[in-house]
């Protein structure tokens, strides 16, 4: 009894053994009906797109002989037949319009060539502008009186403080904001007045502190970033940043973008209450100005920004 049992299991072994061969096969046809597929799809296309429909319906001719081919290679298997009824479901299965197909390709591709991507994730300049003149989105306007350039906006996609896409058909840059709400001990906001940049662009911003989120930074991670970024050249070594997280505020804001104009903008705006303790310097006071400048090196060059204490005011 105990050998019959040996001999059993030793035949189920290599019938499950070959099942798995069998598996592996029935795999490898299927990713290469795909392959061929994709090829024989795209090359219709083209013909078709130059005028020549004769040539499409040989393309599909051609991939008939392609796909039997295919399956003849897989002949060996004792079940060859579930192989050729997987590649006929494919073709079955394969969508009357493949260019969507393409197009989602060209998602994760976008950033090297620019043109018609439904994201663009970097690339350069030029790669850029040509990803936004195809979505509707003058470049030509960026740069000017307050606006960024588009250096600055591929500086801020490589950063991961921004991304773009497609939606519905228009572009819209997505970007996560921490907005520091820094209060002094008689209640007045810390606000942003303006910016001055290296060479002499001025910007007015009229704004809480606020900070950019990299990537999928937390904005508890993000807040002494914020702090040490945009006012440590004006702190005093020793300061001590307090969050109060009860009064964390989120949401979102659809708007077209002030510093890149013409471009959509999605900010999902997340607002805290803050206090800085023992680090800001004395108030320079002259005129309606009550506040100090600080410095900040970016690699736009050196950014000169004026702060002010303003009693009253509420973040829109």
């Amino acid at each position: 009894m105990w050998a019959s049992r040996s001999g059993l299991q030793l035949v189920s072994s290599r019938a499950a053994a070959a099942a798995r061969a069998d598996a592996r096969r029935v795999a490898h046809v299927d990713t290469a009906v795909c392959t061929i597929l994709r090829g024989a799809r795209r090359a219709s296309a083209a013909g078709r797109r130059r005028g020549g429909g004769g040539r499409g319906s040989s393309i599909g001719d051609e991939f008939a002989a392609i796909l039997g081919a295919t399956v003849t290679l897989s002949s060996s298997s004792a079940h060859s037949g579930t192989s050729a009824r997987a590649g006929a479901r494919l073709l079955a299965s394969w969508p009357e319009h493949p260019r969507r197909l393409a197009t989602a390709r060209t998602m994760s591709t976008a950033g090297g060539g620019g043109g018609s991507g439904d994201s663009w994730i970097g690339g350069g300049v030029a790669s850029l502008e040509q990803w936004l003149r195809y979505h509707g989105v003058d470049p030509a306007q960026f740069g000017s009186g307050a606006a960024k350039t588009t250096q600055d906006l591929v500086t801020e996609v490589e950063q991961g403080e921004t991304t773009l896409e497609v939606i519905d058909g228009s572009p819209r840059r997505n970007v996560r904001v921490l907005q520091l709400l820094v209060l002094d001990a008689r209640g007045r906001m810390l606000i942003e007045a303006s910016q001055e940049w290296e060479g002499g662009r001025m910007r007015e911003r009229n704004q809480p502190l606020s900070e950019k989120l990299l990537g999928g930074e937390d904005w508890r991670q993000a807040a002494p970033r914020a702090v040490a970024e945009e006012l440590g050249s004006a702190l005093t070594a020793g300061y001590t940043l307090h969050l109060d997280e009860s009064t964390l505020r989120c949401e979102v804001v659809e708007r077209d973008s002030l510093s890149y104009p013409g471009l959509p903008s999605r900010y999902v705006m997340n607002s805290v209450e803050a206090r800085i303790d023992n680090g800001f310097p004395c108030t320079e006071v002259g005129g309606d100005f009550e506040g100090f400048t600080s410095i900040e090196e970016t690699k736009r060059g050196r950014l000169t920004v004026r702060w002010e204490w303003r009693e009253g005011y509420i973040p829109a």
